[in-house]
């Protein structure tokens, strides 16, 4: 399926950025070069701004799809950009972060079914996080508890299914009302891979004086 064309004058193009309270994270530039449409994304929440790797690119005439992988982080993102007003854009995304996750230092656990029970921490090497999950048999069925370490909230868990070292699971949280659906696989006794796919949504206004007129 090809994109459909946007016009030279169309108001989705410009520059769009979060709103943030100490200034914006996220950047997304909208352009046409020959033609075609192109975004990129710049993460400038770090010491240093970081663009992402932007693919597959389709304006279906309403809404601009695009995908975003971040090399820092190897998060992947599926984006939907919709005009929601002349200086507004709401943007939605499915991510799917890839993380390491430790075994709790301080924890002392006796391994008998499956090296995958215990509490599991991240690591902090990309983002810092401060989740802790619990995975423990009762009534012989896994069950995990998740657990914001920093405000003591407790997730939601639903559909948990455990098969060869791997647990699935979803999670909500009330506070933000994020709902997630995560995999753990064990890679060794002290580490597993952990795999968190979210859809959110936010926000975005057009940075001042952006909108862009191009052919």
């Amino acid at each position: 399926m090809s994109s459909q064309i946007m016009r030279h004058d169309h108001p989705l193009l410009g520059s769009w950025i979060d709103t943030c309270e100490y200034g914006a994270d996220m950047r997304y530039i909208v352009a046409l070069r020959l033609g075609l449409v192109v975004v990129t994304a710049i993460d400038t929440s770090g010491y240093e701004d970081e663009e992402g790797n932007v693919y597959d690119v389709y304006w279906d005439g309403e809404r601009l799809h695009f995908s975003v992988y971040w090399e820092s982080s190897k998060d992947f993102a599926k984006c939907e950009f919709l005009l929601f007003s002349p200086n507004q854009v709401l943007l939605t995304q499915r991510v799917t972060k890839q993380h390491v996750l430790i075994r709790k230092p301080d924890e002392t656990v006796t391994l008998k079914q499956t090296g995958i029970l215990g509490t599991w921490i991240h690591t902090g090497e990309y983002w810092f996080s401060e989740t802790e999950y619990t995975v423990s048999f009762h009534d012989n069925q896994i069950v995990v508890l998740v657990v914001d370490a920093g405000d003591n909230e407790r997730g939601e868990i639903y559909d948990t299914h455990y098969d060869n070292e791997t647990v699935r699971f979803a999670v909500y949280w009330k506070s933000n009302g994020r709902f997630a659906k995560c995999q753990f696989v064990l890679n060794s006794p002290a580490q597993i891979s952990f795999t968190n796919i979210y859809t959110e949504q936010e926000i975005l206004i057009r940075e001042q004086n952006t909108q862009t007129s191009q052919t």
